[in-house]
């Protein structure tokens, strides 16, 4: 599907920048960033392994905690294929080659990954806590951050309020989609994504510290 849109846009008339393949790129990438976290943690439960890995060794915090820092370390490598990926398209369009643009924004783009990646992979897991199904999980990351826009485009239809506009903007599920997408994010909605996984975080580890291992 990237590829296919990457040719398609060599015709058009849109000035074409390294954002601009950024952009294409996550197309496709937006939805490995959701399912990825889905799966990490939902599948040992939908394949049983879970009475094994909880009672080993190690507490189901040390389990459940080296999942998430995994999810973490597939983030950066994406998030360097990505930007090395965009840069790439673009330096070919240009015709020319440079190592100093070949990894141009290579650390914002990185912790952007990091930063929303923390959110998705902590909402991801408090899905799966709660639920204990990967089918459920997958269903529930891919519905919110695939209907956000949607309810929020009808809600400031039937209550087109300034404020509620703010709110409903500067949720963290828009930001993140928005991050991802442009490469960029602003210090006043970093800081809300921190905050809201500080407390998802939080409800993730109450979840697993009472339910019972399934």
């Amino acid at each position: 599907y990237t590829c296919a849109l990457s040719i398609y846009s060599i015709n058009a008339s849109q000035q074409r920048t390294a954002d601009y393949y950024y952009q294409i790129i996550n197309d496709l990438s937006f939805y490995v960033f959701i399912i990825v976290p889905s799966f990490i943690l939902s599948k040992d439960y939908a394949f049983k392994t879970t009475r094994i890995l909880y009672t080993g060794p190690f507490s189901k915090f040390e389990v459940v905690s080296s999942k998430f820092f995994s999810v973490l370390m597939f983030y950066v490598i994406a998030s360097v294929v990505h930007r090395v990926s965009a840069n790439s398209l673009w330096l070919v369009d240009q015709h020319i080659f440079s190592v100093e643009l070949l990894w141009s924004q290579m650390p914002k783009t990185v912790a952007i990954y990091l930063l929303i990646g923390i959110f998705v992979c902590l909402l991801a897991f408090l899905v799966t806590l709660a639920t204990y199904s990967r089918m459920a999980t997958i269903i529930v990351m891919l519905t919110i951050f695939i209907m956000e826009k949607y309810l929020r485009g009808i809600l400031l239809l039937i209550f087109p309020h300034e404020h509620l506009k703010l709110v409903l903007t500067h949720n963290p599920v828009a930001i993140a989609f928005e991050a991802l997408q442009y490469g960029t994010i602003t210090l006043m909605d970093g800081a809300i994504v921190v905050f809201t996984s500080i407390i998802i975080s939080f409800l993730a580890f109450l979840v697993l510290k009472r339910r019972e291992i399934n």
